[in-house]
């Protein structure tokens, strides 16, 4: 049996196929463009693909042949086109700016080196202050566990920061009624962006255990400094003391 279309379903396709021409030039798309055109225009997928190799087929209007011929090739080559580019690019900057790169790479490596030894020296510096917290921290879970709740401040602890021995780096220490203990450190070791002291608080985490409440100890801090791995990084913690 011989397959019709319609005027009126040759004019939906037409326009259909008109007006998704430029991913029709994807091949995956075109596949599942001319099945779907069929099924919603009534037609059969033949009658819709001889029209989709027309319309690709017909030249721009106003347009010389080379040029379409130039853009067909870009689109069909495209990452070869960017990725020759960027070799010429390359090649000519490794001749010509070679002294330059050469000149940089040296600054990189000191600046990176000196990084490394101040991040080296305020880790140093923020590892002895949060081996001084033990104290603090033993204080407010034995509180805890034996009245069942946080004190409300560390003055009801009989704790005062000026009984830390020997450190300069903690500027002040707040503890508030969920136990959490928050630390503001000395600007000597560094600030943040807004130029405010960096913190560092521990939250107790409460778990069950067979023999009571355990007791662990989550820290977070706004010390953007790798070998500070064991305490999370948190650039939105604020001190209020």
């Amino acid at each position: 049996m011989e397959l019709t279309i319609t005027d009126e379903q040759h004019q939906q396709v037409l326009d259909a196929v008109t007006l998704h021409k430029e991913r029709l030039k994807e091949s995956h798309y075109a596949e599942k463009f001319i099945i779907a055109t069929a099924e919603a225009t009534g037609t059969e997928p033949v009658f819709v693909e001889k029209i989709v190799k027309r319309v690709l087929a017909q030249r721009e209007p106003g347009v010389p042949l080379h040029r379409q011929l130039r853009r067909l090739f870009f689109r069909q080559h495209k990452p070869l086109y960017i990725v020759s580019i960027s070799l010429f690019v390359l090649v000519a900057g490794y001749f010509f700016y070679q002294p330059l790169w050469n000149n940089l790479a040296q600054q990189a490596e000191h600046e990176t080196a000196n990084t490394f030894l101040a991040e080296h020296y305020q880790a140093n510096q923020i590892a002895h202050a949060y081996s001084q917290l033990a104290v603090v921290k033993l204080m407010v879970s034995t509180y805890f566990l034996e009245n069942d709740q946080f004190p409300d401040d560390l003055q009801e602890l009989g704790f005062d920061v000026s009984q830390l021995p020997n450190d300069p780096v903690i500027h002040d220490i707040y503890l508030d009624d969920n136990g959490e203990i928050r630390v503001q450190f000395e600007k000597s070791i560094g600030t943040s962006l807004e130029g405010t002291n960096l913190v560092m608080f521990l939250t107790p985490v409460l778990k069950d255990s067979w023999n009571g409440v355990q007791f662990d100890w989550q820290c977070s801090t706004t010390i953007k400094n790798i070998q500070v791995n064991y305490c999370l990084h948190n650039g939105m913690l604020v001190y209020k003391g």
